[in-house]
């Protein structure tokens, strides 16, 4: 995996969503999302990849497939979607 070496740390949002509620939070230990993994519907959004460690216990946890995890580093990208088993990896643009 190549990091640009003037890449920001990784920003990490949780969404989830219930029938009751809709939960927001800051993440800054890729564990906390462990309860991610169940039955709820969950949105986990990672902004700036300039850390290593975190960006593999990630791709760890949430089984992100190696060429998904490529496609994430290496920036600038294209948009796009791609499907892996029950996941979605959504690639956008970032408009200046």
């Amino acid at each position: 995996m190549a990091i640009a070496a003037d890449a920001l740390a990784p920003r990490i949002e949780w969404l989830r969503f219930t029938p009751e509620a809709l939960e927001e939070r800051s993440v800054t230990d890729v564990g906390e999302l462990r309860p991610a993994l169940g039955d709820t519907v969950d949105w986990i959004q990672v902004q700036r990849f300039g850390d290593e460690e975190q960006l593999r216990a990630l791709a760890e946890t949430f089984g992100i497939h190696p060429l998904a995890l490529a496609d994430i580093v290496n920036i600038p990208q294209r948009a796009k979607v791609d499907s892996y088993d029950d996941r979605q990896l959504i690639v956008r643009l970032r408009r200046k």
